[in-house]
């Protein structure tokens, strides 16, 4: 059942450096039993541009670890002509910890773009949040 549905992220991203989701949306990220991501990415630029979205989690929100291996989305060519639409979702079957945000991180030479991401979460429900940690 959908839980949750929201824009979690939609900004100007240039470079190599990684950026990240607000921390606003930790708790609610890591709550649902399902996550798929719905990544827009238009005025894009640069040489051989590819996009990463992974997400990251945390048992105290200051030491973020990846949750798979595999970013959610893995290394996606974007075309400088278009809008790109990505898929991509939280296959690992393993729960988060009290927090998770999104890692967004570009690749190629000088790459940018506007990237947008919805993300729809899951579930029975949200998971109960009862550690003075998750509050």
């Amino acid at each position: 059942m959908r839980r949750y549905v929201a824009v979690v992220f939609d900004d100007f991203v240039s470079g190599l450096t990684p950026v990240y989701t607000a921390s606003t949306f930790d708790q609610v990220l890591a709550s649902f039993d399902r996550v798929s991501l719905q990544v827009v990415v238009d005025r894009v630029g640069g040489i051989s541009p590819r996009i990463n979205v992974s997400i990251r989690t945390s048992g105290d929100a200051r030491h973020f670890v990846e949750k798979d291996i595999r970013p959610e989305v893995s290394s996606e060519p974007l075309d400088s002509g278009r809008t790109n639409v990505i898929f991509g979702a939280d296959i690992s079957g393993m729960p988060s910890h009290c927090f998770a945000r999104l890692e967004i991180r570009l690749e190629g030479t000088a790459p940018r773009g506007h990237v947008k991401i919805w993300v729809t979460g899951r579930g029975q429900g949200a998971r109960a949040i009862d550690s003075p940690l998750c509050q």
